[in-house]
């Protein structure tokens, strides 16, 4: 693989890998409510990101500098070009992994718009927008009164 330098795809695909393990922790946190963990996932999450961010560079100049184009498709006939049978499986593999981070994240992002949609929601009921008065105050406190009568014996 020594051509392919300084692209190092078993390092890409292992933070591959990880994105797509922390999307699916993500996942079934949003999925179950159970929310309180994932300000720390977010945090890992983008800490892979930015970790993932030298190794497309480093593919993107090597394919400029052989003089293929910055794609995909690209980067499959360079490795091809270069008769390296293992990066083929790794490059297809990391592929493949990238598609599935790049659906999970798609579909965390719709849970997390689901789940804010009803936050909103039960927020609007509860500061009287839904078309009624007010039961809360920002400060948590009940403002609306009941109606009292007189009980006659």
């Amino acid at each position: 693989m020594d051509t392919l330098l300084p692209w190092q795809p078993e390092t890409e695909l292992a933070a591959w890998k990880q994105l797509v393990g922390i999307l699916i922790q993500e996942q079934v946190m949003l999925r179950d409510g159970n929310i309180d963990t994932l300000t720390e996932l977010a945090t890992h999450k983008r800490n892979l990101v930015v970790a993932l961010a030298p190794h497309i560079k480093a593919r993107g100049k090597l394919l400029l500098e052989n003089g293929y184009p910055s794609t995909d498709d690209g980067m499959e006939a360079m490795i091809r070009q270069t008769g390296n049978k293992q990066a083929v499986l790794i490059w297809r593999e990391i592929r493949e992994t990238e598609r599935m981070a790049r659906d999970l994240n798609q579909l965390n992002g719709r849970l997390i718009n689901m789940r804010m949609g009803s936050v909103e929601q039960a927020l609007n009921v509860l500061s009287g927008a839904a078309g009624g008065q007010k039961l809360y105050n920002p400060g948590g406190q009940a403002t609306y009164n009941m109606p009292t009568r007189a009980m006659s014996v």
